[in-house]
């Protein structure tokens, strides 16, 4: 089903995600409208179960687009990162910030479904999270200078 919807000219499949987005970003999961979101889009609602089956597949292939979204928008400029881990945690949180006025819908929506998981996806996007966290958080942190820590601090961690 989902290859179908892969295969759509990049229009028809932004105007689409663009509509789930915003549906999904501004009333969560379970208060979001198909209706709402085929209107917006400009397509049937049976052509929108057509490629997703149903409303939790359809958002949970939402929540992977903005993730995934969201964490490239951190590599395009990850060759610019400090390594001193004091200047990376102020550089992250400055990217973050600026990620978040750039793109507020696709942050809202992933934001609310990981702090206000809605019951009927909680497993899924708690997999889906914890997926991205193991893969991701190592590039995030990785590769910092701990020179300016004191060695017996560093060896007491490991």
């Amino acid at each position: 089903m989902i290859d179908r919807f892969e295969s759509l000219p990049e229009e028809k499949k932004n105007r689409i995600l663009d509509a789930c987005i915003e549906e999904f970003a501004l009333k969560g999961y379970d208060k979001a409208s198909t209706n709402s979101i085929v209107k917006k889009a400009d397509i049937s609602k049976g052509i929108l179960f057509h490629y997703f089956g149903n409303k939790k597949n359809l958002f949970l292939y939402v929540f992977d687009y903005c993730m995934d979204h969201l964490i490239n928008r951190y590599y395009a400029v990850k060759k610019e990162e400090p390594k001193d881990i004091f200047e990376r945690i102020m550089w992250i949180s400055i990217i973050k910030i600026k990620i978040t006025q750039e793109e507020p819908l696709k942050n809202r929506l992933v934001f609310s479904a990981i702090s206000n998981m809605p019951e009927s996806l909680k497993q899924e996007i708690t997999e889906r999270y914890n997926k991205y966290y193991v893969k991701h958080m190592p590039e995030f942190f990785g590769d910092i200078d701990t020179s300016k820590f004191k060695k017996e601090l560093i060896l007491k961690r490991l």
